[in-house]
Formats: C-alpha cells, sequence, structure tokens
C-alpha cells in the first residue's frame, strides 16, 4: 500500500487514478493500494490499516500521524519474516527540541516483562542518511520487460517465504528552504508495504534502516552477523537480551555453541559446558532430561559481567502432541567464558 501526500494525491486526482483523499490536522493523506499481494505467509494483509494498527500496538508504538501533530521527523521500518511472524519495528526520529534517534521495538511475549528501551542518539551525518535515502522509498518502480525463454524451454519463477516491510515517513512542518520570507512548508507524511518478491525500493530502504541502526547501538555490537538472517533480526535479537546486553551477549554465544548440542555430545564434552565444581554431579542428568527434545531461547539476562540468568523452554516433538519444559540456566563465568553452575528443568506437559 503506498500513501502520498499533497501534490501527488493531486496529481493522482487530475489523473483519473481511484484515490481517497481524507482530510485532518496535518495535512492530506491518500491511501492508495497497488495491484500487488501485501500478504505473509500466513496469509495476512499486511497493506491493511487495521492490520498496520494492530502491528504498532504490539510493538507499543504511536502512529505516525499521532506523531506528525506533535511534530515529529520519522524513518520506521517494521519487519515481518518469511514465515508471517512481527521481528522488529526499527524507528528513526527527531522529537522537537531534542537530539535524532533510533528505537528498537519488539512485541513482548506471553508471560514475559517488556524488555528494557535499546535506543541511541544518531549523529547529524547518519540522520541525514536515514532521510536522504528515503526519497523514493514509496516509488512504484516500471517493470523490465520479461526476457523471452528459449524455444522449447519454460522458465518459471518462484518467490517463497520472503519476508515483508512496512515503511513509514513524516517530514513535519517546517519553514520551506530557499525560500525568502517565512514559508511553512506542510506536513507529509508516506507509507509503503513491500514484499520482497516485488523487487521494489521499500525493503532495500528498510534493511539500510536496519544497518544504520546496527551501527548505532553498540551495546549491539557483540553479536555477529552470523548469530542471526539478517540486520533487522539481529537487532530484534538484541533487544531481546536483558541487564548488561555486551555480557548477554557473550552468554548468547555460549549458548549457541553448548546447549544447541546438549542432547547430543557426549557427556565428557559436554562437561566443558559445566563449572568445574559442580561438572561430574550435574552433567548427566541434564543430558537425560534433555534426551529428545530441542532447546528454544527465551529471556537472557546478565546481571553483571559475570553472571547471567537463561530462560527458555526444550520441547519433546510427540507426534500431534508435543510436549514442553521449561528450562532455567545460572551461568557464571569461568576462564573468560560462561559456564552453567545451575539449572531447574520442569515437569513436561502439553505444548498448547
Amino acid at each position: 500500500m503506498r500513501s502520498t501526500l499533497l501534490i501527488a494525491a493531486l496529481l493522482s486526482l487530475i489523473s483519473g487514478s481511484s484515490v481517497a483523499i481524507a482530510q485532518d490536522a496535518v495535512g492530506s493523506t491518500n491511501q492508495l493500494r497497488p495491484d500487488g499481494d501485501c500478504k505473509d505467509d500466513r496469509g495476512n494483509d499486511r497493506c491493511a490499516l487495521e492490520a498496520q494498527r494492530a502491528m504498532r500496538e504490539s510493538y507499543g508504538i504511536a502512529s505516525v500521524e499521532t506523531l506528525a501533530k506533535q511534530g515529529v521527523n520519522l524513518r520506521r521500518a517494521m519487519f515481518v519474516d518469511g514465515y508471517g511472524g512481527d521481528v522488529v519495528a526499527i524507528t528513526f526520529s527527531r522529537v522537537p527540541g531534542r537530539s535524532p534517534t533510533v528505537e528498537i521495538s519488539t512485541q513482548s511475549r506471553k508471560g514475559e516483562s517488556a524488555p528494557q528501551p535499546l535506543s541511541a542518539v544518531v549523529g547529524v551525518v547518519d540522520w541525514n542518511r536515514v532521510v536522504s535515502a528515503s526519497d523514493h522509498f514509496d516509488r512504484q518502480l516500471v517493470p523490465i520487460a520479461a526476457k523471452q525463454p528459449e524455444p522449447g524451454v519454460e522458465e518459471v519463477v518462484v518467490c517463497l517465504h520472503s519476508w515483508v516491510v512496512v515503511v513509514e515517513a513524516v517530514d513535519a512542518a517546517a519553514l520551506a528552504p530557499n525560500i525568502v520570507g517565512q514559508q511553512v512548508s506542510p506536513v507529509v507524511i508516506r507509507r509503503d508495504t513491500e514484499d520482497a518478491c516485488e523487487d521494489g525500493l521499500a525493503v532495500p530502504y528498510a534493511f539500510e534502516l536496519a544497518r544504520i541502526a546496527r551501527e548505532q547501538l553498540r551495546e549491539c555490537g557483540s553479536l555477529r552477523t552470523e548469530d542471526a538472517r539478517n540486520d533487522a533480526a539481529l537487532l530484534a535479537l538484541c533487544h531481546r537480551l536483558r541487564g548488561d546486553r555486551i555480557a548477554a551477549s557473550d552468554a548468547f554465544h555460549f549458548m549457541l555453541k553448548v546447549l544447541e548440542k546438549a542432547a547430543s555430545a557426549d557427556i565428557e564434552t559436554l562437561k566443558y559446558g559445566f563449572f568445574a565444581t559442580s561438572a561430574n554431579k550435574l552433567v548427566a542428568p541434564f543430558k537425560a532430561l534433555l534426551a529428545g527434545g530441542d532447546l528454544y531461547f527465551g529471556a537472557l539476562r546478565a546481571t553483571d559481567v559475570d553472571h547471567a540468568t537463561f530462560h527458555g523452554q526444550v520441547l519433546f516433538p510427540a507426534g500431534d502432541d508435543n510436549l514442553v519444559a521449561d528450562i532455567r540456566l545460572e551461568l557464571v563465568r569461568q576462564e573468560g567464558d560462561f559456564r552453567i553452575l545451575t539449572y531447574d528443568i520442569s515437569d513436561k506437559r502439553r505444548d498448547r
């Protein structure tokens, strides 16, 4: 869904396009639905205004219309992964009287407290990059003529599990540049929803925002590119780390290295994942409890540079009636890396 304002809306009316114009306190907005498909992998129409409102509410972020009335300049991208799951919202904003900032938002999971804020001040050079790169994200490209296949050859192009992005931009009312006097330019709000299969401009811009955001958020610097599918997913991961995020990143890498292989590793190998004084006592029961299960990450909090707590679940596949158990690990640093000090695994229950 592409949303342009003011002159663009008037040109659409003149050309005879069917565009609905809504007048409000921040200017003229049109909502133009293209012929393209905005459905994610679960069939949810991400172009629908109600769906976008629900996304913003789940992230706990305000609408661009509300922020425009407050004089905020903004660039935002909300990401949906290739399986229809909401990943992260990245918001660059410049509130009147404050320096530009970037803020990361993820959805709160059931039973979890809201993640601690993840934000940073953005320098003028990077803010200008964010704004200038947004000039054309809501433009629709003219399709390139398809290459004719060779005689007797049938070409089939398949695009599966593509990501979807919702990109929003607000240019607040401001003094018009290069004009003598006090002429104020009106508010401009733009919005585009795009599937990565479309080869448009919104998806590259959204991931450019993710890349720039990652550069600003130094507390995510200990996470590696290979820790997540892309920069957007990495920022979502960083947002879910609690406490000292740099120490929590170290604990996360320990979890990847040892615990994902816990069920298959032999006892002697697994001992290296435990604190030295408790390894002999804890390893065998731990391995037995995890047997046949898959470990899934939940919350990870570092209370200081040497201590962290992990909460997750172990899923035990059982046909149509899977079982699940909650797991809690107390981690402590030893010889430069984290180790398991104690653990607690609940009784198995049906995964509902």
